[in-house]
């Protein structure tokens, strides 16, 4: 049930409830109580009256004032013990500067709130920089579903925060010691750690490619020699952007890579032969001493057309901090490409067409299959759930061998972008993925849906 607030200016501490709301919350006894919005509370005189709506509650002006309480905003009631908590009341960290919210990003934020309906509560986005520490209030801006707009103002600290940027670790630091487990994405991890994570569960660690860490050319020799070819990748790269193949031929070595540089050869497939082993070395020498890479080894995986194929799975937590299958979608690379990631110019299908398409399979081929990549991808994620990560948003890469087995190639943990389900023209799947979020930040902020709700 949600509620609506209506301002009272005569009283100074009161908190008025229809009779039939004040039993379902159980408040019919009640007298007084503490209400809490977020990081403030109040003590208030409870009274029941027939006067108002079953959807409405009439608050003093001077509470609305103290817990900074937007009005706009459609409310859940929580009771508990003696405190009445009006939420959900949840925190979208978006930037560290507060000059960077600009009303372009804003607009983008609203697509977080598409099903609104389903959230309720008080929705702010706000930047580091908007944070007040001493008086625990917050500069940004409260969604409001009347106007679907934002509207800017200062609000008490939201007791759920879902992360959309990176920060230092001494502010992570601060935002853990104030909102413990109730901030989520709390954790980043690059392809290293989630090898290392992994790799001591059996039934991950057979679908793992084996990979190390690079410290020195012979490292990638080695992979050479028991592989014939070896892939090296940036840490935490996204988008392809540094990943590297060599392979032997004969008495060559074939070094393909993408492009880094700007202009117009950005992001271009490049390849390189050389016939000494020393100039090549020379190569690793000079490109990989900006940041730390991995070598992985190489898989026979699907390919259609000389276009490699993977599927990358949406997988996110619900309302009851589940992880469920949002959707999948095959992503084709550009020919001869050494990565499939659609921003260099690769292509996307519907998940279930691609296995249908590639593998021939029947439609009960392709369910049996689709369900044994999803219950894959959810231990996964459960999996690292227990290694302490606490995430709500997750891009599961996988990919397919030629005898139908299943490799991990990569968790996008630093916000995997729904808006790949837009390539295969998927609104429904799209606002999905925004919404689910906001629902698990829901639950953090401790409105779950209870026994007897819909």
């Amino acid at each position: 049930m949600r509620f609506f607030i209506i301002p009272d200016f005569e009283n100074k501490s009161t908190l008025v409830i229809h009779p039939e709301a004040a039993r379902l919350l159980g408040l019919e006894k009640k007298r007084l109580g503490i209400l809490r919005f977020g990081s403030r509370a109040c003590k208030i005189e409870v009274v029941i009256s027939k006067q108002l709506a079953p959807d409405e509650l009439q608050v003093a002006n001077k509470v609305i004032e103290y817990l900074h309480l937007p009005l706009s905003s459609h409310y859940e009631v929580r009771v508990n013990g003696n405190e009445i908590i009006l939420g959900p009341f949840i925190g979208i960290l978006s930037e560290i500067k507060e000059e960077n919210i600009t009303p372009h990003q804003l607009k983008v934020m609203l697509k977080y709130l598409h099903y609104y309906h389903q959230v309720n509560g008080a929705i702010i986005a706000f930047s580091l920089e908007g944070m007040n520490r001493e008086e625990q209030l917050i500069k940004g801006y409260c969604y409001d579903p009347v106007e679907n707009e934002w509207k800017a103002g200062t609000y008490p600290y939201p007791v759920a925060i879902f992360r959309r940027t990176a920060v230092s670790k001494k502010w992570m630091k601060y935002l853990v010691s104030v909102f413990g487990d109730k901030i989520f994405n709390s954790d980043y991890f690059n392809k290293w750690e989630m090898y290392e994570w992994l790799e001591v569960y059996p039934q991950i660690s057979k679908h793992l490619p084996q990979t190390i860490l690079y410290k020195r050319p012979e490292d990638i020799h080695t992979f050479l020699q028991k592989y014939g070819k070896a892939y090296i990748k940036p840490l935490a790269s996204r988008m392809g952007i540094g990943v590297m193949q060599v392979s032997t031929r004969g008495n060559e070595y074939v070094l393909k890579f993408r492009d880094k540089n700007e202009g117009p050869e950005k992001g271009k497939s490049r390849t390189m032969e050389f016939l000494e082993i020393n100039k090549l070395n020379g190569v690793f020498q000079n490109r990989l001493v900006q940041e730390e890479y991995i070598i992985q080894q190489p898989i026979d995986i699907l390919k259609h057309n000389d276009s490699v194929i993977d599927f990358r799975l949406i997988m996110q937590r619900n309302e009851f901090g589940h992880w469920f299958f949002v959707g999948m979608v095959a992503r084709f690379g550009v020919k001869g490409s050494v990565v499939s990631n659609i921003s260099t110019g690769g292509q996307a299908m519907r998940g279930e067409e691609a296995l249908q398409k590639i593998l021939l399979l029947s439609e009960k081929g392709v369910f049996v299959l689709k369900d044994k990549m999803v219950n894959f991808a959810t231990t996964v994620c459960e999996r690292l759930g227990e290694c302490g990560v606490n995430c709500g948003d997750l891009g599961v890469d996988l990919a397919l061998d030629k005898e139908g087995h299943i490799w991990l190639i990569e968790v996008n943990n630093r916000f995997p972008d729904p808006t790949i389900a837009l390539d295969i023209d998927d609104q429904a799947m799209y606002y999905a993925a925004k919404t689910a979020p906001m629902l698990y930040a829901k639950k953090l902020a401790g409105f779950s849906p209870q026994r007897g709700e819909n």
